[in-house]
């Protein structure tokens, strides 16, 4: 084995040559990084291919584990924002069903779907003002819930994929006026 060969296997060395070729270094930049001691050559890039070659099991053995882990990474990164979507949609679902049980306005109209909300809006002004009871349908609490469910849909992949063909195409219909068909003053 030349000199450039039997260096790159003593284990450090060996070790950080992996290193760099598993981070996409080339060999001619591998080369230049390994050290050398003075009064010895450098280590060739070609030294380095064949050094690829010579452990090229293990480095895609590694490379393998890496990919794996950052997959399973990704993942769990998935799957926490999906568990927060869930929490999310979860506790709103708690405040339409708290809303639904609230025995103050069980005679109000469509307060026992929870989707209702009620206010106290001000009318008026000065000694005349009055305060009045207000149920809106929550529209929020409704578009949050279904923003919600849609991210998890689509975290999931679960949504169609629309079909998208654009074809556009312009008529444009003139009509000019000669003076005779002007209309009479």
């Amino acid at each position: 084995m030349p000199i450039n060969q039997d260096r790159l296997e003593k284990p450090k060395i060996r070790e950080q040559v992996i290193q760099w070729i598993i981070e996409g270094k080339p060999p001619s930049e591998v080369a230049r990084l390994v050290p050398v001691k003075p009064g010895n050559p450098p280590v060739s890039h070609q030294a380095v291919s064949n050094f690829r070659k010579r452990h090229a099991a293990e480095i895609d053995a590694r490379v393998t584990r890496i990919e794996k882990a950052i997959e399973d990474y990704a993942l769990a990164a998935k799957v926490n924002r999906i568990a927060g979507l869930d929490e999310d949609y979860r506790r709103l679902g708690e405040i339409i069903i708290a809303r639904a049980a609230d025995p103050r306005f069980q005679d109000e109209p469509g307060y026992k779907t929870g989707l209702m909300a009620h206010t106290l809006k001000n009318i008026g002004g000065g000694e005349f003002a009055e305060t009045v009871d207000e149920y809106k349908v929550d529209t929020a609490l409704v578009a949050e819930r279904r923003a919600l469910a849609r991210a998890v849909a689509e975290e999931l992949a679960q949504l169609p994929r629309p079909n998208i063909s654009i074809g556009v195409q312009v008529a444009i219909i003139r009509e000019y006026k000669g003076i005779e068909d002007a209309e009479p003053d």
